[in-house]
C-alpha cells in the first residue's frame, strides 16, 4: 500500500457543509482539483512528480512547462497588437538616451537588435500558422475528367 508524501494534505474537500472533510487516499494524486464547485482529492493514480505524489497532468514540472508554452503562445499572438509599438518606444526612448548621454549607443543597438529579433520570432510564427492553415483548407485531391487512368 502507498504512503501519504508530504505533498498530500491532511483532509481534501473541507468546507462549512462538510468541515470535517475526507482522508486523503494514499494510492491517489495529492492535487486537490474542483468539480462543479466541489473540491476534492485528485482520482488519478499517482506517480509522477515529486515523491511520486502527482498524476502526469499535475506534476509541477508538467504544470510549470504547460503554463510557459501557453504564455508564450499568447505573448507571441499579442505582440502584433501591443508590443510591436512598446518595442518600437523602447528603441526610441534608448535612442533618446543616447543622445541625453544617459546610455551608451551600444545600449541602443541592442534594444534594436531585440527588437529585431522578437520580430522575426513573430514572422515565423505567422508563417508557420498559415502553412497549417493552408494544409487545413486544401481541399482533398480527386482525379480529374483528364485524369483518369482507364
Amino acid at each position: 500500500m502507498a504512503e501519504l508524501t508530504s505533498h498530500h494534505k491532511e483532509r481534501y474537500g473541507q468546507y462549512v457543509g462538510n468541515p470535517r472533510g475526507r482522508k486523503p487516499d494514499p494510492a491517489r494524486c495529492a492535487e486537490e482539483v474542483c468539480t462543479n464547485y466541489h473540491f476534492s482529492q485528485c482520482a488519478r493514480k499517482r506517480g509522477h512528480g515529486p515523491e511520486g505524489a502527482f498524476c502526469k497532468q499535475h506534476d509541477p514540472a508538467a504544470k510549470q512547462a504547460r503554463d510557459k508554452a501557453a504564455n508564450r503562445k499568447y505573448e507571441l499572438n499579442n505582440w502584433n497588437r501591443y508590443g510591436r509599438s512598446a518595442a518600437k518606444a523602447a528603441v526610441g526612448q534608448a535612442l533618446l538616451d543616447h543622445l541625453d548621454q544617459k546610455c551608451t549607443f551600444d545600449d541602443v543597438v541592442k534594444a534594436a537588435e531585440e527588437f529585431r529579433a522578437k520580430q522575426r520570432e513573430i514572422d515565423e510564427l505567422k508563417a508557420h500558422n498559415e502553412a497549417q492553415a493552408h494544409i487545413a483548407d486544401r481541399a482533398p485531391l480527386t482525379p480529374t475528367q483528364g485524369d483518369s487512368h482507364e
